[in-house]
């Protein structure tokens, strides 16, 4: 209970924002432009973050992303990573789909064993002579509905 105590210590994350795209390309517009005039100027992402009250790494990150989507930089597009996790998603159910379906198929081919070997047993133990009364006490069956093979 010491954190309690402090509630200094307590600190809570603020929600991430999220910003409209028009804004992201208009950020990333005057941050492309202002690296242009001043020939690279480190302290563009900064003055221009503090001009528009976004964070400037915030800024470095949405300028390494359209530099990366438009073919300037290497990388994965943000197209391709969103195919990508679309088909990971696919992929997990496919797996989960066959996981069930093997399952599935193993439950009845031993039921199918089972129903065979039920129907070997009643008919062998007919064909050597066994009681039909015997056989199927518990079921409570009548002789007329067993098919002897």
């Amino acid at each position: 209970m010491e954190v309690l105590d402090h509630p200094e210590r307590l600190r809570i994350m603020p929600a991430m924002k999220r910003y409209p795209p028009e804004l992201k390309e208009r950020a990333v517009r005057l941050l492309l432009a202002a690296r242009e005039d001043a020939g690279g100027a480190r302290g563009a992402s900064t003055r221009i973050g503090q001009q528009l009250g976004i964070p400037a790494d915030t800024l470095r990150k949405w300028l390494l992303r359209s530099e990366i989507d438009s073919g300037v930089r290497p990388g994965t597009t943000t197209e391709d990573a969103a195919r990508l996790l679309e088909l990971e998603r696919e992929n997990r159910e496919l797996r989960r789909a066959n996981a069930i379906l093997r399952s599935a198929s193993a439950f009845f081919a031993l039921m199918s064993l089972w129903v065979r070997w039920r129907g070997w047993l009643v008919s062998s133990l007919l064909r050597f002579g066994g009681s039909f009364s015997a056989i199927c006490r518990p079921a409570s069956l009548d002789e007329r509905d067993i098919v002897v093979a």
